[in-house]
């Protein structure tokens, strides 16, 4: 009850302002409803990897996934990495405006529970890592700013240090596929997870590089499921 109130006190102190006309936000998010149904949302996807599919009852699966393993169980994305998307990252990442990654978690909240059609979701979440050098340039990691979020809305425990990146990498932009594997190999260490499900969150899936590394590494530990998080991905 007392929270309750206080978050109407503070809906009233301060409202919601829309992070991308200016315009009243919807109560629970700072992102007007014309805006929120305007995003680039992914309609029909790949229950594994998450690419878009046409809609149908007899393939659920893309035709990648059907001819690979994959160290995850399945990878979830909300958007298309696109306007006005990409700009809300960018705008993350390097401006350090932290009221997206607040828009991007409640989006993520609202709708990642969806796909599990009333399946269990993962019982602990975790984030892509940063190394500690880039760590200190960009001084936050974005992927752990969502994270921290999304589980408190979610209820589902975090754990920020169960992962470790203990190789500076490259930065991935413009490397393709093959090097983008190649770069991120051997980055990461991963400590055995109290739960035996886990979610992997990051901001983009691109080529899925990272979180496949990532994924080896946690399957080493025992995990049983492993999914990943993403608001968007690039097609």
């Amino acid at each position: 009850m007392v929270n309750n109130w206080a978050n109407k006190v503070q809906s009233w102190l301060f409202p919601s302002c829309c992070v991308l006309c200016g315009a009243k936000g919807q109560p629970s998010i700072d992102l007007c409803l014309a805006c929120q149904r305007g995003l680039p949302w992914l309609e029909s996807t790949c229950l594994r990897c998450g690419w878009p599919i046409e809609p149908s009852q007899d393939h659920t699966h893309c035709g990648h996934c059907l001819g690979q393993s994959l160290p995850y169980d399945r990878a979830i994305s909300l958007l298309e990495y696109r306007w006005p998307v990409d700009q809300m990252v960018i705008e993350l990442k390097y401006d350090g405006n932290r009221a997206h990654a607040r828009v991007m978690a409640t989006l993520m909240a609202q709708f990642l529970p969806h796909h599990y059609d009333n399946q269990p979701l993962p019982k602990l979440i975790t984030s892509v890592p940063m190394h500690p050098q880039r760590l200190r340039e960009r001084g936050f990691n974005q992927a752990d700013l969502v994270a921290r979020q999304l589980s408190r809305l979610l209820d589902i425990p975090y754990a920020s240090h169960i992962a470790r990146r203990t190789r500076y990498s490259e930065k991935q932009t413009g490397l393709n596929a093959r090097q983008r594997a190649a770069n991120i190999a051997g980055c990461f260490e991963c400590d055995e997870p109290d739960y035996s499900s886990i979610a992997i969150v990051d901001d983009v899936l691109t080529t899925g590089s990272t979180v496949t590394e990532l994924s080896k590494q946690f399957g080493k530990t025992g995990v049983e499921q492993i999914d990943v998080w993403t608001l968007a991905r690039t097609l």
